[in-house]
């Protein structure tokens, strides 16, 4: 069996803006795209474009 490589691995999020859940965009990303890809892939759903500093933060353990 042949293992897969990162560029094959695809991991679907649901983003929701702070305090806003019921506004979500689900963003489809490639297990060997950057946090910074990840970054602008948000901005883009959401239709940003304005330049800050960013951050994430994770969860001791994923949600199910």
């Amino acid at each position: 069996m042949a293992r897969r490589t990162n560029s094959e691995i695809e991991y679907r999020l649901k983003v929701n803006l702070n305090g806003a859940k019921r506004i979500l965009r689900l963003i489809v990303m490639r297990g060997d795209q950057t946090l910074d890809d990840l970054h602008e892939a948000i901005f883009a759903a959401f239709d940003r474009f304005d330049a800050h500093l960013y951050a994430f933060y994770f969860p001791k353990a994923p949600r199910r």
